[in-house]
């Protein structure tokens, strides 16, 4: 049946009949409830709408009021379609061929008539259809024929996987539309689909994918199908498509998603049935693949369809054996000798390694009685046996060295392996490695013995150590020995014969780092029997002088034992240190922990007694960083009281209030009484800074209420004093900051403001010690507010005639770039006409500060992107500061980043309307020598801005 074109006269008319039709529908709706009488007259309207879809210029607006109805009908007149079965069947009829070709409509008629069909399927009307559900089905697969819109695809999704959820079961009925269902979703994948810039539908591939690899998982029905679609679509070239057809072959697999999950045993069988040419297929890929990642996903897929095929012939009693019923040699068994070929053929290649990978991500990823299966194939025969074997004595020398070769790389194979194991911590691998320990501390025992003959060997034999040592169940694997302790001090006691023999810089580091993994195990004897040998190497000289083996200990953190801590304690004097000592050193102090309250006392001990033996602040905070009991900790304060140097003693006295968290309350309160005791009267104006600072800090940390500052203090200190108002929420201290913005003359002002008040709290304290001071979060926002209307007037009512009023109005546009440094960029949006012309002034002006500068420049990259356009005067003022401020040496990357950055928004943001060829030229020659910057960072972005201006130039040409 062909649709009516009607000439526009009649269309007109035909309009105003549907218009009609559709307003007395909505009417009866409208009502508060409609009565039974109303029934004929709604299926009446409705059929007269859908009368209108064979009208082509009303078929639209037809559709919709159709979909409309079928959205709100529920609520209304639940009962109409089960009085009028007909309806539904007239709905499919008059929305399908042959009245309405969908395919050949535009994709708002394509998208009204699925919602229609999605209506169906969620309102559940199919079952209205009288058992023309087979008419529903074929409507909505000729509907969505050669569908290719992203946004109609994610309805076409959700119909078939409803179709087939609702009615996959009815075999009879769903099976001869199979073949097309699977046809409609296959054209789709693997999903190619690059979504525009700002798209504002918000369609992402991820959403098309999931949705699709949903329709291929829909039905048991589709599993014939799929499997050799998907596996054959595996061996495409494009990693995309690979990583794709493994997420689904996952998914199809698996127990919770997969095909079998509540199906017939028929299904199984089916899934089954791919098990087979899916490992053969992926086994064949991995070892193809260049892409790592995809490896990596080929390998776990691989793990659970192997899991899959062995947990299937374990429920039928089939035992796991190299050997099929008909004699032939297993997948699994097939895929052990691959893995060892590549292994044996060259086992230091990186085919080897990845043989070795596959293998480890299989144990990790399977049961009990694969992962034994493979373990005992292949590492323990294939591997271990051999190495346990050794090298025949009698061989050529030639052939010997090889040989040698060939042995290290099996240790290093089976290290691999032990190490996979212990990160992923499989049980069932873990206790396999347990039960063949003896065998594995044979490896270890025949490589670490012949440290002088074969020292790769020995290297991949200690590696080896050091991982078994990460297993959770170390002390068990070496209980199977039954001379743990002995074999733990037979090592030890090699290690130290190594340290001994003045080895190279390149065997300190390869031992020492092995040592190190060794002192993490979990089982501490290891880190005890090898400290009780290696601290008879270190003496107080030793560490003194630099000694290169003793500084390895250290710095490997070997040694961290209470002998240890006190040996480095005694060095720690007022003697000049070298550098590489200092560091060394100050591992085993920092690194020491115990369980024993006698030996950390002894430590806290010891510690307080050589702070008072040191000046260097340096080491000072490091040992006071150590401290952790009351007591010591007031030992120290008293210490700091009576401390010679006052700014080291300041200095000292606000790392202690920062780091301490018992430094609160109380505590903070009769500190700060007698730090003013202390340091008021005689506390110049240089210390008065710190002094600041520190009762800044006791006064965030102080629950009493905090004393006034007197006009006759330091600036430093009252600003301190502000500071811990505003943050503790007090009103005084803003009102007081206000005050002081107005009548202070000192001209460090703006820089001691910035310096302070710029700092959040976060960074005053450390992160135990916040706890104790808590703060008014608004603080920020607060304070611009406050001040910001005081600072904007003086910035304007200041006559610079005379060098005083200079210095008024210098110090203002500092202050309001410190301000504005406080709040986010957004936080002034309003504000960005009237900051622009101090900004200007701000970074023209010659004692303005590098802070102030960045502030200026973010606010000019602001008022770029919001005003869309700049002013001639502005670019004038700009430019000329930016360019050279880039070719000073002591500008700081920070600042040269926001300058680049800076340049190419102009760039970008506007063409030859502002930008001159002038300005292209002094640009791109004041940023060339950036392109050699030693930082990476300014060196990309110099890249960046030079490219941008260079084709405003080309562009300019033109």
């Amino acid at each position: 049946m062909q649709q009516t074109q009607n000439n526009p006269a009649s269309s007109s008319g035909a309009s105003e009949d549907l218009l009609s039709y559709d307003s007395q529908l909505k009417a009866i709706l409208s009502q508060d409830s409609v009565s039974p009488d109303q029934l004929p007259t709604i299926a009446t309207l409705l059929l007269k709408i859908l009368e209108k879809v064979k009208d082509i210029y009303q078929v639209h607006p037809a559709l919709v009021m159709v979909s409309d109805f079928l959205s709100a009908y529920q609520g209304k007149v639940p009962q109409l379609f089960a009085t009028r079965p007909d309806l539904a069947a007239s709905i499919i009829k008059y929305t399908s061929s042959p009245i309405l070709h969908v395919p050949a409509y535009n994709f708002k008629t394509r998208n009204t008539v699925f919602q229609i069909y999605q209506q169906f399927m969620v309102n559940k009307l199919t079952q209205h259809l009288e058992n023309q559900e087979a008419m529903f089905v074929a409507s909505v697969l000729s509907g969505i024929d050669e569908e290719k819109d992203p946004r109609n695809l994610l309805l076409t999704y959700d119909l078939i996987y409803f179709i087939m959820k609702e009615h996959g079961g009815k075999k009879s009925f769903i099976l001869p539309f199979i073949d097309e269902i699977f046809d409609k979703i296959s054209c789709y994948f693997p999903i190619n689909f690059q979504p525009p810039k700002n798209d504002k539908y918000q369609i992402t591939p991820d959403i098309l994918k999931e949705k699709l690899a949903r329709c291929f998982l829909s039905s048991p029905l589709l599993a014939p199908s799929a499997f050799p679609f998907i596996l054959d679509k595996l061996t495409a070239q494009q990693t995309e498509t690979k990583l794709e057809c493994l997420g689904l072959l996952r998914d199809m697999f698996s127990f919770e998603h997969g095909y079998c999950q509540g199906s017939e045993a028929r299904y199984v069988e089916v899934v089954q049935g791919h098990c087979g040419v899916a490992v053969g297929l992926m086994v064949n890929e991995y070892f193809n693949m260049v892409d790592d990642n995809c490896k990596r996903v080929t390998a776990e897929t691989l793990a659970l369809v192997l899991k899959r095929q062995s947990d299937h012939q374990l429920s039928k009693g089939i035992s796991l054996s190299g050997t099929t019923e008909d004699g032939k040699a297993s997948q699994l068994a097939e895929i052990l000798e691959k893995c060892y070929k590549e292994v044996n053929d060259s086992p230091e290649s990186v085919t080897a390694f990845f043989a070795c990978d596959l293998l480890s991500i299989i144990l990790i990823n399977t049961n009990k009685s694969l992962s034994h299966y493979i373990l005992q194939r292949f590492l323990v025969e294939r591997i271990v046996d051999p190495l346990i074997e050794g090298v025949d004595e009698h061989m050529h020398h030639d052939h010997v060295h090889s040989e040698m070769g060939r042995q290290a790389a099996f240790v290093q194979i089976v290290t691999n392996l032990a190490g996979k194991v212990a990160e992923g911590k499989e049980p069932n691998a873990l206790l396999f490695f347990e039960q063949i320990s003896v065998k594995l501390l044979a490896i270890v025992d025949k490589g670490i013995t012949q440290y002088d003959i074969k020292n790769v060997i020995f290297e991949k034999s200690l590696k080896l150590l050091a991982t078994l040592s990460q297993f959770p169940n170390f002390e068990q694997i070496l209980n199977q020995t039954g001379q743990s302790e002995l074999k733990l001090q037979k090592y030890a006691g090699i290690f130290a014969q190594i340290f001994k023999s003045s080895p190279s810089q390149v065997v300190l580091s390869v031992v020492g780092e092995q040592l190190e993994k060794l002192m993490a195990s979990k089982y501490l004897r290891v880190s005890e029997i090898i400290q009780e040998q290696m601290q008879t190497l270190i003496t107080l000289e030793k560490i003194r002088q630099g000694d290169i083996v003793t500084l390895s200990l250290l710095n490997f953190g070997i040694l961290t034992n209470l002998y240890t801590v006190e040996l480095c304690l005694q060095v720690l004097d007022n003697s000049t240190l070298k550098e590489e000592v200092m560091l060394a050193i100050q591992k085993p102090i920092m690194g020491f922990k115990t369980e024993s309250q006698e030996e950390n006392l002894n430590v806290q001990n010891m510690i307080v007694q050589t702070l008072q033996r040191l000046t260097k602040t340096s080491q000072l905070k490091l040992l006071m960083g150590k401290l952790t009991s009351s007591e010591h900790i007031n030992q120290v304060l008293n210490w700091l009281f009576t401390f010679g140097n006052q700014e080291v003693q300041l200095d000292l006295l606000c790392y202690a209030v920062k780091t301490y968290p018992f430094i609160n309350g109380d505590v903070a309160t009769h500190l700060a009484q007698e730090v003013q005791q202390l340091f008021g009267p005689r506390v110049g104006y240089e210390a008065s800074y710190k002094y600041g600072k520190l009762l800044f800090l006791l006064d965030l940390k102080n629950a009493k209420n905090l004393p006034q500052e007197s006009a006759s203090d330091a600036l430093p200190f009252r600003l301190f004093r502000l500071y811990a108002l505003i943050l503790r929420g007090n009103q005084q201290g803003y009102t007081q900051l206000k005050n002081l913005v107005i009548s202070e003359k000192d001209e460090t002002f703006p820089h001691l403001f910035g310096q302070i008040f710029t700092k959040p709290r976060d960074a005053y304290l450390t992160e135990k010690a916040r706890n104790f001071a808590p703060i008014f979060k608004l603080y920020k926002q607060r304070l611009f507010s406050t001040l910001y209307p005081v600072v904007f007037e003086l910035a304007h009512s200041m006559d610079e005639g005379t060098p005083a009023c200079k210095q008024k109005h210098s110090k203002s546009v500092q202050i309001m770039m410190h301000l504005c440094s406080l709040v986010s960029l957004g936080h002034l949006q309003d504000k960005l006409h009237e900051l622009i012309p101090i900004a200007e002034q701000a970074i023209q002006l010659e004692d303005s500060q590098g802070s102030v500068k960045l502030t200026a420049l973010q606010l000019f990259r602001k008022i770029l992107l919001v005003d869309g356009g700049v002013q001639g005067n502005h670019l004038e003022s700009f430019l000329p500061f930016i360019l050279s401020s880039l070719s000073q040496p002591t500008t700081d990357s920070v600042f040269k980043v926001e300058s680049l950055h800076t340049l190419t928004q102009i760039a970008l943001q506007y063409g030859k309307g502002v930008i001159k060829k002038g300005h292209i030229e002094r640009v791109t020659k004041a940023i060339t020598p950036l392109l050699d910057d030693r930082k990476r960072a300014v060196r990309k972005f110099a890249r960046t801005c030079i490219n941008e201006w260079q084709t405003q130039g080309v562009t300019a040409g033109q």
